[in-house]
């Protein structure tokens, strides 16, 4: 039998407004002795900037890190943020591996409405970062309807980048029904590897599905002592 312990240890410095924390997993396994159930979570958070560390013991006893992961606030008002992120990666004997950064740029506008630009780089061989991705995502806000429309490119073999999706997404919000659809395209050269699916759900309070009116009407009449009725009406 199994114990999972978390325990969790923070450090705070008024001085310099940092706060320090260290989050470990913990198992005890059948003969009493604890082992490790996942990797350590090392955290620093000062204003504006964080980072986050995951070490794992390796086979040699040795902690290594799996990943590092760096967020810097550039901007954060009231007219959109600028965040940047590093992401550093380990293998298992702790040598560092190609890193990726992910630029988020997000403008708002008075009327709820946003703009989000993503910019994910890679790192070659070289070091220089390469940018292997985009992604720009229009929010709209009209009364109790939302609409989102996300635009995904990727380099192309030329260099260029090239549009591998397109999705957009509609939700209307009300006192007595969430509607929610959601509507993904790809360029026709992928649909013969993929299927642009849709999804469309329709929660409503007002309305109940079929199968939900007929059990509750049968489980009525079971109450009221037609339990032979109820059993036929379940059964069609």
């Amino acid at each position: 039998m199994k114990r999972i312990f978390a325990a969790s240890v923070v450090f705070a410095s008024l001085a310099f407004s940092q706060e320090a924390s260290v989050i470990t997993h913990k198992s005890v396994d059948v003969n009493g002795h604890r082992v490790a159930e996942g990797p350590d979570v090392v955290q620093t958070k000062s204003p504006g900037s964080s980072t986050s560390t995951e070490i794992m013991q390796s086979v040699n006893g040795r902690s290594v890190p799996l990943e590092r992961r760096e967020e810097n606030v550039l901007r954060d008002d009231a007219s959109g943020r600028l965040v940047e992120t590093l992401v550093r990666t380990y293998d298992q004997a702790g040598n560092p591996t190609q890193p990726t950064k992910q630029v988020l740029e997000e403008r708002k506008q008075p009327d709820g409405s946003s703009t989000t630009q993503i910019a994910t780089y890679r790192a070659d061989l070289n070091g220089k970062m390469q940018l292997i991705q985009t992604s720009a995502t229009e929010l709209r806000k009209s009364g109790s309807s939302e609409t989102s429309e996300t635009l995904l490119q990727r380099p192309s073999v030329n260099g260029s980048m090239e549009t591998v999706e397109k999705a957009k997404h509609r939700k209307v919000q009300s006192v007595r029904r969430q509607l929610s659809k959601r509507n993904h395209h790809l360029p026709k050269r992928w649909e013969r590897k993929f299927r642009a699916g849709r999804e469309t759900s329709d929660r409503s309070l007002a309305r109940r599905s079929g199968w939900l009116r007929k059990m509750r009407l049968a489980m009525r009449l079971s109450t009221a002592g037609c339990s032979c009725i109820a059993r036929r009406f379940r059964k069609s």
